[in-house]
């Protein structure tokens, strides 16, 4: 999560593409799960926009938190290509 104050700066995408490319790096990894909680419109469309997409009707958890599951299908694609 990223503190208000610093928001709609580009830290979350640049979290995100950091995390995605750490993962890129076992190449048995294909797919990342994830979710997000319903009652936060603003963090779905986040994930939506870094190219995530809604797989699960909501669903409640233990803690009476309810979510929607996520999944984004990797590339394989090197973001950072490796200068010779």
């Amino acid at each position: 999560m990223i503190a208000a104050p610093f928001r709609n700066q580009g830290l979350g995408k640049a979290v995100v593409a950091a995390m995605e490319n750490e993962i890129r790096k076992d190449a048995k990894i294909n797919t990342i799960l994830s979710g997000v909680q319903v009652n936060n419109p603003q963090a779905v469309q986040f994930w939506q926009r870094n190219g995530y997409r809604i797989v699960s009707e909501p669903n409640l958890l233990p803690d009476q938190t309810i979510i929607v599951d996520l999944r984004k299908d990797l590339d394989r694609v090197e973001i950072f290509p490796t200068v010779q």
